[in-house]
């Protein structure tokens, strides 16, 4: 399950480093305590599920080129998006502040997904990231989406 931000000021700038022991921060900027919540990214980030390959793609880069891919796909630049994505994901938003975050972790765990089922190699990264956009964009635009938790994907978080 995709983590869960404790409710405070999201926007809050703060003079000092941050003590980050057991804490987390979101794509948003939200911060989330150290939890069950986390079991997610600890496996990916420990690459815990399925058989790994001796090349894995770097997690952090994997993490950037994902940002890349979601800003690209739901046409995050544009004023107003015109992709059916962009679309789809805006309704989204309007009732979930966290849905960035959210989809951020299903398409995560998604490219980790099909990365183990086609045992990629790291030459294949951008092959696998975008088979991950299109089936994104497939879950996105189906009927009765109204919440990221809605999505067929959401159930690889656990």
């Amino acid at each position: 399950m995709c983590p869960q931000r404790i409710k405070e000021e999201v926007n809050t700038v703060q003079a000092a480093r941050p003590n980050a022991n057991g804490k987390v921060f979101t794509m948003s900027g939200a911060e989330i305590e150290a939890s069950e919540d986390l079991e997610s990214f600890q496996r990916l980030l420990n690459k815990q599920d399925g058989h790994r390959a001796e090349w894995e793609y770097p997690f952090a880069v994997a993490g950037i080129n994902i940002s890349f891919m979601l800003t690209q796909m739901l046409d995050l630049k544009a004023g107003y998006p015109s992709s059916l994505s962009g679309i789809c994901f805006l309704q989204l938003l309007e009732d979930d502040e966290m849905a960035f975050d959210n989809l951020f972790c299903v398409a995560f765990q998604m490219m980790d997904a099909q990365w183990l089922a086609k045992r990629a190699t790291y030459m294949e990264f951008n092959d696998v990231l975008k088979s991950t956009r299109m089936e994104l964009e497939l879950e996105l635009a189906l009927e009765g989406i109204s919440s990221v938790k809605d999505l067929p994907a959401y159930n690889l978080l656990r």
